[in-house]
């Protein structure tokens, strides 16, 4: 089975280097990290839960793709493995394999748009047409009939109102594609 990655207590901020995080990193269910990005430009912090148990040697790459071996806690080796098993990416012409950092910056990325989208929904009405996201007030607010006027006006777009968190996520992802 493979796992499942969460995030919660997801907080944002303004650094020096561009945007940072503080959030706790869940597998399956159970909370294994803290994770940190200072935004001064290094890589991200994990404090991992089970830091003081006995090490594990950890297969990975460096970020030129060579492989590397080194020791740290069986829920990084787990993080590691996971990130290990997914597709390489294509960027800039290049091959390129996710690492934990790229991975959890994703889903930081991830969180934060589901929780701006949603935050836009309660008084706007929220549409996606490709990987742009846009909002629509109405004077009226959201009401069946600003939705239907929505949907006519904008028939190549998908209105994201009223869909569950598991219905809206594909879209967001799509939208950080683009």
């Amino acid at each position: 089975m493979t796992s499942k990655y969460t995030l919660k207590n997801v907080k944002t901020f303004s650094g020096m280097e561009g945007r940072g995080f503080n959030a706790s990193l869940y597998r399956d269910g159970k909370k294994v990290a803290e994770v940190r990005d200072d935004a001064t430009g290094g890589p991200l912090r994990f404090d991992w839960a089970d830091a003081l148990q006995p090490k594990v040697v950890i297969d990975a790459f460096d970020y030129a793709g060579n492989p590397i071996r080194f020791n740290g806690s069986e829920e990084e080796k787990r993080l590691h493995d996971f990130c290990n098993a997914l597709p390489q990416r294509e960027s800039n012409g290049r091959t390129l394999r996710v690492d934990p950092d790229w991975y959890v910056s994703e889903l930081v990325d991830t969180a934060d748009l589901m929780k701006r989208v949603k935050r836009h929904m309660k008084t706007k009405v929220v549409i996606i047409e490709g990987t742009t996201i846009s909002t629509i007030s109405y004077a009226a607010g959201i009401t069946p009939e600003t939705l239907a006027a929505a949907r006519k006006n904008n028939p190549k777009a998908v209105v994201l109102n009223g869909l569950s968190d598991a219905e809206l996520a594909p879209y967001v992802a799509k939208a950080l594609e683009g």
